[in-house]
C-alpha cells in the first residue's frame, strides 16, 4: 500500500498503557518480562491482534482496514451484498 493511499491517523493517549484512532485502540501490555501491544477494534471481545511495538500495531491496523475494504469491494462486484 502506497503511502498516499493511507490515511493518516490521529492518535490520541487515553492512558499511560492506552492509546486510540477512532474505533482502533493499542494498549501496551507486559507479560513476562517483555512487552506486547495489543489491538483492539470497536468493543469486540477479543484482539484483532498482537505485535511487537506501537509502529507494528498501526501497520497492522492498516492491513486489517485495507483487507476489509477489498472484501467489501469483491463482495459488491459478486453481488452478495
Amino acid at each position: 500500500m502506497k503511502d498516499s493511499a493511507v490515511k493518516k491517523k490521529k492518535w490520541t493517549r487515553l492512558s499511560e498503557f492506552c492509546m486510540e484512532s477512532g474505533e482502533w485502540r493499542v494498549s501496551k501490555n507486559f507479560l513476562d518480562g517483555c512487552t506486547l501491544y495489543s489491538v483492539w477494534k470497536g468493543k469486540e471481545a477479543n484482539a484483532a491482534g498482537y505485535v511487537n511495538s506501537f509502529d507494528e500495531a498501526k501497520e497492522l491496523i492498516e492491513q486489517l482496514e485495507a483487507w476489509v475494504t477489498d472484501y467489501e469491494r469483491n463482495e459488491n462486484a459478486i453481488g452478495t451484498k
